[in-house]
């Protein structure tokens, strides 16, 4: 894959292009030019992107209440009595 660097153009005949460049926090403008096989020039399309800052990771909170032996953590389990014939 391509890394692009800005100012200087990239050519390609390949109709797809995946830019993995990681742009620091700010904007960027990109340009797409198109040249057909007679030599004609399209007019500039641009896209101006905006990469914002991601928020540190949250860390993890401890529970907000610890269970003790008084709280049962499932329901009690009944004992069943097993009749034989």
């Amino acid at each position: 894959m391509p890394v692009l660097i800005p100012g200087r153009p990239f050519l390609s005949r390949d109709p797809v292009l995946l830019v993995e460049n990681r742009l620091a926090p700010g904007a960027a403008t990109f340009a797409l030019t198109v040249l057909d096989e007679d030599g004609n020039v399209s007019a500039p399309a641009q896209l101006r992107v905006t990469v914002v800052r991601s928020a540190p990771p949250v860390p993890p909170q401890p529970p907000s209440r610890q269970p003790t032996l008084e709280q049962p953590v499932s329901p009690p389990v009944r004992r069943r009595r097993i009749i034989q014939p």
